[in-house]
């Protein structure tokens, strides 16, 4: 999120571009409120209660959007079962709350999350361990059977 940030800044201040972000960081759409010249626009969606189906309806709305969509298009795009399942008990946890269901956490807002320092630092060493592991994963061919076995066991 960081580099993303600095980069906007300077793309707005320093190069004076116009350019066109579109990112899952939704902290990027403080800019709006800090930054001259920034507008934050989404596309308006459509969640299915009984079905959790996402539809993209293809308009463009002022302001920023307070969901977020990620599971449901990684669904759409056939993520193996075991990521989406993982990304909904994630999601869930991070939300605070136990029920994993894709009506229960689709449509929530945002919760921003602040770490201390200690707790950070644990999030940095999870996440290096995770880059060494996921380095050493033998990658099988693209669309071959063994790829979603190979996923999961990684993610798991």
């Amino acid at each position: 999120f960081g580099l993303a940030w600095a980069i906007s800044e300077h793309l707005l201040q320093e190069v004076g571009a116009p350019t066109l972000f579109a990112t899952h960081f939704a902290e990027l759409t403080e800019l709006e409120a800090t930054t001259q010249g920034v507008r934050n626009l989404h596309v308006s969606t459509l969640v299915d209660p009984a079905t959790g189906r996402l539809t993209m309806l293809y308009q463009i709305q002022h302001g920023a959007c307070d969901q977020s969509f990620g599971i449901q298009v990684a669904e759409s795009a056939n993520f193996p079962a075991c990521v989406v399942k993982l990304a909904k008990e994630k999601l869930a946890q991070l939300e605070g709350t136990e029920s994993v269901g894709l009506k229960v956490v689709t449509g929530q807002k945002r919760k921003a999350v602040t770490l201390t320092q200690e707790e950070d630092e644990a999030a940095h060493q999870r996440a290096m361990q995770f880059l060494k592991a996921f380095g050493e994963l033998p990658f099988p061919a693209p669309g071959g059977p063994e790829l979603e076995e190979a996923t999961c066991v990684a993610l798991v």
